[in-house]
């Protein structure tokens, strides 16, 4: 067993399984419990969908109001 913990994150969910796959073999041990929230610049419907389809909880387009934000992830993370 290593001691890092690699986080994978991507576009492109073929990919990010095969990196978990090797890394598995590698006995690499890998957090999957965890919300994870994309900050984008991108606000486009088909950018917001492909984060989503990729795995992220929430994917959130500039410019947003950090204190919303603060409160949000407060949510988030009292669901885990």
């Amino acid at each position: 067993m290593h001691n890092a913990t690699p986080l994978l994150v991507g576009d492109e969910a073929e990919i990010i399984k095969l990196m978990q796959i090797h890394l598995e073999n590698e006995r690499y041990r890998l957090l999957t419990e965890f919300p994870i929230i994309m900050l984008s610049a991108k606000g486009q419907g088909l950018d917001k969908i492909t984060g989503l389809s990729v795995g992220v909880d929430d994917y959130v387009t500039k410019s947003f109001s950090p204190l919303e934000r603060v409160i949000d992830v407060c949510g988030d993370f009292s669901s885990f």
